[in-house]
């Protein structure tokens, strides 16, 4: 469907026929419950899902769910679940979200579908992080809509837990309906021929002897490993690290494969001229794939930080790093204790940067993207009069008039930060239209309110 959406030949796009069903409304209706606005739409002839209840206490919620999957598979499309809701628009404000999700829905899973197949063998792939993941060779299966091949066993623990063998009888399902995983072994099925699963004791991809970490994982510890800096690479240039389009896994092998990508930051030594006369490239492709490149170079320190692919670090933590040290050098010259000191920063985290960026290798490529032009600090140190709003909270409530994540990147940009609730510590509560719970006790604390106009003219008072 995605896909679909973007294809510029119109006429391809209306052979795909695409079909969908919309579920709320995103502005322009005074309604104050999602039940009213889909009763709004099936007035203006869009399409509604006809399956929908309107609950009044949660044995009804638990009765609906049910009736739902009754009709699971009859319906011409595929479901793994129902999504339980609070109706009222003023209840949700009040709930409020988590970092990532609502507190007002929550998705209720059915029971995967399995199916039975043979394991005929365990392969074993280096990851990223050099972890060592066993995957499952199966004697191929239709499940959920596609033929499977493949499936995770996760890891060694796993694989003693489930007590599987090669040979061995298994059943599989899909992980929310998406990715396939051995959940159990057939019992009775077991014959002669099964053989036990052996781990191996030297890296696969580079032949390098793994290391068993604390957390009982093999690990391979070579930096120059083949798989790991691939897999680094794929990390680095993904659209949540430096967002290089046209940067992809195929790309990725056939420059490792000819000697011209042997880390991350040999990405901004690649020309022109090692692109175009390739098999598949062109001139303009060429041209494309390296403007992507220079486009890089502007993204933020705290993508830069989360590019670099540093264990246990997400893009949260490299977020809160950057806003903390504020550059590179900072984060180099910062003790273990101090990393740990960051809230939000757990010892796990806090090892695993100090540990790498007290790791030569780990620092010459940081010099070397540091040469290239990348950025390693933020906002703050390089144009400290733009900053002005350090060490002030937000928090925003109400309909807005373009995407919250707009809004929230405007104060951060001014070094504001962003608060998850309302209390004595806020320093601004930004109000849009439909404003609710969060106004009135804002209100009660004297925690100061700013219109969407009042706010602009905040974040414009020092350009």
């Amino acid at each position: 469907a995605a896909g679909s959406l973007k294809l510029l030949d119109e006429n391809e796009a209306k052979t795909r026929k695409l079909e969908m069903y919309i579920y709320g409304v995103d502005g322009g209706s005074s309604n104050k419950t999602q039940w009213d606005d889909l009763e709004f739409c099936k007035s203006l002839g869009l399409p509604v899902n006809p399956i929908a209840y309107l609950c009044q206490n949660i044995d009804e919620a638990a009765k609906a769910i049910g009736e739902i999957e009754k009709q699971r598979f009859s319906l011409p499309y595929d479901i793994d679940g129902a999504v339980i809701k609070v109706n009222n628009y003023l209840l949700r404000e009040k709930a409020g979200f988590t970092a990532k999700f609502p507190r007002w829905a929550i998705a209720y899973k059915y029971a995967a579908l399995q199916a039975s197949t043979i394991l005929e063998d365990v392969i074993f792939q280096v990851g990223r992080t050099g972890v060592i993941t066993p995957v499952a060779k199966l004697s191929p299966v239709f499940l959920s809509g596609s033929t499977v091949s493949r499936a995770s066993l996760h890891n060694e623990d796993e694989i003693k837990r489930l007590g599987v063998m090669i040979g061995d009888k298994v059943f599989i399902e899909k992980g929310g309906e998406i990715i396939p995983k051995v959940v159990k072994v057939a019992e009775g099925a077991r014959n002669d021929n099964c053989k036990p699963i052996v781990f191996p004791e030297i890296c696969p991809a580079c032949g390098k002897p793994l290391d068993i970490s604390d957390d009982a994982k093999r690990r391979c510890v070579n930096k120059l490993c083949p798989a790991i800096v691939k897999e680094t690479v794929n990390h680095f240039v993904a659209r949540n690290a430096m967002d290089i389009k046209g940067f992809g896994e195929k790309c990725v092998e056939e420059l490792y494969n000819d000697g011209l990508l042997q880390n991350v930051a040999d990405i901004y030594n690649i020309k022109v001229t090692d692109l175009n006369k390739r098999e598949g490239w062109g001139d303009q492709s060429a041209e494309n794939l390296i403007n992507a490149v220079e486009v890089s170079k502007t993204r933020p320190f705290e993508r830069v930080l989360y590019a670099l692919g540093f264990r246990h670090l997400g893009i949260t933590g490299a977020k809160l790093l950057a806003q903390e040290f504020k550059s590179m050098d900072g984060l180099i010259n910062a003790s273990l204790e101090d990393l740990e000191r960051v809230n939000g920063i757990g010892y796990e985290t806090a090892s695993s940067v100090f540990n790498a960026l007290h790791n030569r290798q780990v620092l010459d490529i940081v010099d070397k993207l540091k040469a290239a032009g990348l950025n390693m600090q933020i906002l703050a140190v390089q144009k400290e009069e733009n900053f002005f709003l350090t060490g002030k909270t937000f928090l925003i409530t109400g309909t807005l008039d373009k995407s919250r994540k707009f809004y929230e990147e405007k104060i951060e940009a001014k070094g504001g930060k962003l608060a998850s609730g309302v209390s004595k510590s806020l320093d601004y509560l930004i109000v849009g239209e439909k404003a609710g719970g969060k106004l009135a006790k804002a209100r009660q604390m004297g925690v100061k309110i700013l219109n969407l106009e009042e706010f602009l003219k905040l974040l414009n008072q020092n350009n």
